[in-house]
């Protein structure tokens, strides 16, 4: 039997700067995630892809990036895909975060 279970991911910003972390049972440092906004017509967009580094914590991976957003009201994401979480794992999701610029 195949369990299948979603990585914790998260998303924090200060300024400029956007933090994810990803936490998982094995280390998923060199793999990517995706910045995604959502569009007026409630579509998911990927705007940078940003790839993962090993943290002190040996089962999570963590990334820092800049990245400016459109002014006006944006709703963010991070996205994992199935395909860089591994076996065993589902797409990991981060939180929607609302940034006013």
């Amino acid at each position: 039997m195949t369990v299948k279970v979603r990585p914790r991911v998260t998303l924090s910003r200060v300024g400029l700067t956007f933090s994810t972390r990803v936490s998982t049972a094995r280390s998923l440092a060199g793999r990517y995630v995706f910045l995604q906004r959502r569009t007026a017509l409630g579509q998911w967009v990927s705007l940078k892809r940003v790839t993962l580094r090993a943290t002190s914590a040996q089962t999570v991976a963590a990334a820092s990036f800049r990245f400016t957003l459109p002014r006006g009201t944006s709703r963010v994401r991070i996205l994992l895909p199935q395909a860089q979480a591994g076996g065993g794992y589902l797409a990991g999701i981060s939180p929607v975060r609302t940034v006013v610029r």
